[in-house]
């Protein structure tokens, strides 16, 4: 129930989005048009404009979250199937992991960063399709094992800042 909520919400600012487009477009041409192009060399962009534009899910991951995936490359950890986000996470990564934990790590499931909160960790979930719903054992390169459900994985692969993973 929650889930569809957040689904509508998300689907209302994307048509909002959609609707101011057109008053965007304009106006960049008409700013562009007016500006000096040996004081101002590069064009404006007609996104600068947008009230309802999303933050870009492509954009980099906090530099916590990148400098937490840097480590566990230098110390082998990292699984393979999770350098798909690699550029992405770690492009604004802080120089040095600050953190407690680095990741909790699973078979087809990756907890970057993890915070502890109440029942559950916190942190950037990197997964694979074919763990969505299900009990996975995470260990941390500190030796740490906890039994943690994997929320519902809706693409073949995921990378989602601050998902909360519950412990079983």
């Amino acid at each position: 129930m929650l889930q569809a909520t957040k689904k509508l919400a998300e689907q209302k600012f994307k048509d909002l989005h959609n609707a101011e487009r057109p008053t965007a477009l304009l106006t960049s041409i008409y700013v562009n048009s007016k500006r000096d192009k040996k004081k101002q060399p590069k064009p404006v962009d007609y996104m600068d404009f947008c009230f309802y534009r999303q933050a870009d899910k492509t954009q980099s991951a906090n530099g916590q979250n990148g400098a937490a995936m840097l480590e566990l490359i230098k110390q082998g950890k990292n699984p393979s199937w999770a350098l798909f986000c690699y550029k992405a996470i770690t492009s604004n990564a802080d120089k040095v992991f600050t953190g407690a934990i680095i990741a909790l790590v699973a078979e087809d499931a990756m907890l970057l960063n993890p915070i502890k909160t109440g029942s559950g960790y916190t942190g950037l979930l990197i997964a694979l399709e074919s763990a969505s719903n299900k009990i996975q054992k995470f260990t941390s390169p500190c030796g740490i094992q906890i039994n943690m459900r994997v929320p519902h994985v809706e693409t073949k692969v995921v990378a989602r800042e601050g998902e909360r993973l519950m412990i079983i």
